[in-house]
C-alpha cells in the first residue's frame, strides 16, 4: 500500500480512483483486527490495566479495529483544541478570508485598537503564520504551571487566554528577542477573534458550517467553552467524544477530502502542519497544535493524557481522552520539560507507529475505502517526488 505524493510545477489538482475516500459525514464500520495486528489488543489491555483512560478508538483504512469506553461521552480536549482551531484557519486561507502573512496591524488597522497596548509596535507586526506556529514571541503570563494550569481546573474559567478581544490582544507578555523563535503558550484566543474579525462567524459558528457537518459531527458530540463575550475559546475549551475527534485524524489522513467531491482544506495545508516550523528548536512542532518527530506519524497533545494520532503508513488513526490531570492537582504525569511525556505518549511510539505496515485491502477484504491509488499533486516551484511504501 502506498501513499503517495507528488510535487509538480505549477499544478494544483487531486487525482484519485473512484471510492478512495471515505463519506466523514457517515458512522464507522467496525472489522475484526487481522491477527497480525497485535496492537490492538495491546491498547485494550493497557486501557484496562490504567485507570487514567477514559475512552479511545483505534481505526486503519478508516474502520474501528479497537475501541474502549463511552465513545458518546464528551471530554476536555484541552490543547488537541489548538489542532481544530488550527483547520478553522487552513479553511480560511483556503476560502481567500485571510492570508497567513496578514500582520495583526493590518487586521485591526484602528489606532484606537492598539490605544495603551503594551509593545503595540511590535505586537501589530506579528503575522498569522507566526501566531499558528508559536513564533510570534508571546509567553503564559505569571506561573502558568500553577496560576494558570493548576487554580483554573477544569479549565473553565471564562478568563482564560482573554476574556475580551482587549484581554486576549495584551493577555500575552510580548518578548521581542523571540520573535521568530517557537514558544509554547497553554492558553490564549487572539485567534478566535481573528477568525471572527475575518470570517464574520465565531470559531463554533464557523466550524458548524464549514466542518462539523461534513464530519457527521452533532451538536451533543461537543461542547466550547467561550468568554466573556461569549465568544469561543482558541488554544483549549473545546470538548468531544472520541469519534468526534478520530474525525479530524482522518479528515488529515484523506488530505483534507470529506467524501469523493468535496476538499474543505488544501492538501498544502496539511503538509504545512506536519512542518517544524522553528527547526533550531528542542520541540518539533508544526501548526496548531501538531507535534512532530515521530513520522510517519503525527500527534496532536492536550494537557492530561488526550491524543489525536494519524499514521501516513498503516493508514491508522487513534483518539485517547484520559484523566491524568486530576491526579495530585495534575502533576502526578505532568512533567513541565516536556508536556508531552505521559503514558499515551509511549503508546503511541511503541504500538502506534512502530507495527509494521499491512496491506490492509487484503486484512480488510478488499474494502473500496482504501487509500492506495490517491496520488496528490501540489503547487511548489521544484519537481519532486516522495512516497510511503
Amino acid at each position: 500500500m502506498k501513499l503517495s505524493y507528488n510535487i509538480a510545477l505549477l499544478s494544483t489538482t487531486v487525482m484519485k480512483t473512484a471510492d478512495a475516500y471515505l463519506d466523514l459525514s457517515q458512522p464507522y464500520s467496525k472489522v475484526d483486527p487481522s491477527p497480525s495486528h497485535s496492537y490492538t489488543q495491546q491498547l485494550l489491555d493497557i486501557a484496562e490495566a490504567e485507570d487514567d483512560i477514559n475512552a479511545f478508538v483505534a481505526l486503519e483504512c478508516g474502520k474501528i479495529v479497537a475501541e474502549y469506553g463511552d465513545q458518546n461521552a464528551i471530554r476536555h480536549l484541552f490543547s488537541v483544541t489548538k489542532s481544530w482551531t488550527g483547520l478553522l484557519v487552513g479553511i480560511a486561507e483556503k476560502k481567500g478570508l485571510l492570508s497567513l502573512d496578514e500582520t495583526l496591524g493590518e487586521i485591526w488597522p484602528d489606532d484606537e485598537v492598539w490605544t495603551g497596548v503594551p509593545d503595540a509596535k511590535d505586537r501589530k507586526k506579528t503575522t498569522i503564520e507566526q501566531l499558528v506556529q508559536m513564533r510570534g514571541g508571546y509567553e503564559m503570563p505569571g506561573d502558568y504551571l500553577q496560576d494558570v494550569l493548576i487554580d483554573t481546573l477544569p479549565f473553565n474559567d471564562n478568563r482564560l487566554g482573554g476574556s475580551d478581544f482587549q484581554d486576549s490582544l495584551t493577555y500575552h507578555p510580548l518578548n521581542t528577542t523571540n520573535i521568530g523563535k517557537y514558544k509554547y503558550v497553554m492558553a490564549g484566543n487572539l485567534m478566535s477573534y481573528i477568525l471572527l474579525e475575518k470570517t464574520g462567524k465565531t470559531p463554533e459558528e464557523f466550524a458548524k458550517e464549514e466542518v462539523f457537518k461534513h464530519l457527521g459531527i452533532k451538536d451533543n458530540d461537543y461542547e466550547w467553552y467561550v468568554n466573556l463575550e461569549q465568544v469561543q475559546t482558541s488554544f483549549h475549551g473545546l470538548k468531544m467524544t472520541t469519534t468526534a475527534l478520530s474525525k479530524l485524524g482522518l479528515l488529515y489522513l484523506q488530505n483534507g477530502m470529506v467524501n469523493n467531491n468535496k476538499q474543505i482544506v488544501d492538501p498544502s495545508w496539511i503538509e504545512r502542519s506536519f512542518t517544524v516550523g522553528d527547526t533550531e528548536a528542542k520541540e518539533k512542532f508544526g501548526y496548531l497544535g501538531w507535534w512532530l518527530g515521530t513520522e510517519p506519524a503525527y500527534t496532536t497533545f492536550g494537557f492530561g493524557g488526550q491524543r489525536l494520532a494519524v499514521n501516513l503508513d498503516t493508514h491508522r488513526v487513534i483518539a485517547i481522552l484520559s484523566d491524568t490531570y486530576y491526579k495530585d492537582a495534575g502533576l502526578t504525569k505532568y512533567d513541565d520539560e516536556d508536556p508531552t511525556a505521559t503514558f499515551p505518549t509511549d503508546l503511541i511510539k511503541d504500538l502506534f507507529i512502530s507495527e509494521p505496515a499491512s496491506t490492509a485491502k487484503e486484512q480488510r477484504g478488499g474494502s473500496v475505502h482504501d487509500y492506495s491509488s490517491i496520488t496528490m499533486t501540489l503547487a511548489v516551484a521544484v519537481l519532486v517526488g516522495f512516497s510511503f511504501a
